[in-house]
């Protein structure tokens, strides 16, 4: 019988979890990670029995540990050794992962990602990390034209907002998610220098990227498949609370070929994309990467996570 093992720092994921279970008809023993009450480094422990399973008896594995650590992970000692538990899961069975953890935890950092991308000949948007007041100097003809503002790592700013903190607020979005509340830093548009230079002074760091025109989507790329649905029309510059529509992608046989060069080159077999399909030449454009982005609703969108599923049931 093959041993799998799942696990999530968001809380589980049960349509997956119940994919890999159906698609197996019972033939793969699926265990989360919130069911092991000890390890070591040979076994894991299941249950209040703690009941013994060897590491090296396991086929494959999906855990998305929490790379950023962010004060929900961080902020207690009790909360920093979970975080500790996760991640140490995920090394031990990092062999057998479809995204292993090194590689996973890489290609998160945008621009590297992006970077990865544009040597696959895939389009990304220009991007560019400021940590200094722009001036009269700076020979970027680019900053004159409207661009996005996005964090460079974690969008995560605070849980709530000091005395010092309060003018920022304008900037901020007060997000729910998994019962969790905290103020975030979403996308903004930024045109001109000296709102670039007002982001810099109030948060240390611009992240930009070029404003493209177009239609936004979530793209998942599973092993050889590609998904992609059609991201609700918003104003939001950040649409990653947007809902989905059925609307794939028009993709090219050459652009097909590209990112899937992408996940080979990033030594993954999972990964979600956001992209834009330009309205002026109908070209692709990546503008963010995740390899551990969250799957649409099970109920709505089940060809994502059934194929992930097979993934994992395939991989030995």
């Amino acid at each position: 019988m093959k041993k799998i093992i799942l696990g999530w720092s968001f809380g589980g994921d049960t349509g997956l979890k119940n994919a890999v279970k159906n698609i197996s008809k019972g033939k793969a023993l699926v265990i989360d990670v919130e069911d092991i009450s000890a390890f070591d480094t040979k076994h894991i422990y299941i249950g209040k029995y703690f009941e013994q399973h060897k590491i090296s008896e396991f086929t494959s594995a999906f855990i998305r540990y929490p790379y950023d650590l962010i004060p929900p992970y961080t902020k207690t000692y009790s909360s920093r050794e979970l975080t500790e538990f996760l991640k140490t899961l995920a090394l031990m069975f990092s062999h057998i992962s479809v995204n292993p953890i090194t590689h996973g935890s890489i290609s998160r950092n945008r621009i590297y990602g992006l970077s990865i991308a544009s040597r696959c000949g895939l389009k990304t948007p220009s991007s560019l990390a400021i940590t200094h007041s722009i001036s009269g100097g700076f020979k970027k003809d680019a900053l004159s034209k409207k661009h996005i503002t996005k964090c460079l790592g974690n969008c995560y700013f605070s849980e709530t907002l000091s005395r010092k903190d309060y003018p920022l607020k304008k900037y901020l979005s007060f997000e729910e998610d998994g019962g969790d509340t905290a103020y975030i830093y979403p996308a903004h548009t930024v045109s001109k220098n000296k709102n670039i230079n007002k982001h810099i002074h109030d948060f240390g760091v611009c992240f930009l990227q070029d404003f493209i025109v177009g239609d936004e989507f979530r793209m998942y790329v599973i092993k050889n498949q590609i998904f992609s649905y059609k991201r609700s029309a918003s104003s939001r510059e950040d649409k990653s609370a947007d809902t989905f529509l059925n609307t794939e992608a028009t993709l090219s046989k050459e652009d097909v070929g590209k990112i899937l060069k992408l996940v080979k080159m990033l030594n993954l077999s999972y990964l979600c994309l956001d992209i834009i399909i330009t309205h002026d030449l109908r070209e692709l454009v990546i503008i963010d990467i995740n390899p551990y982005g969250s799957l649409p609703a099970f109920a709505l969108f089940p060809a994502p996570t059934e194929a992930l599923a097979h993934l994992i049931l395939e991989k030995v």
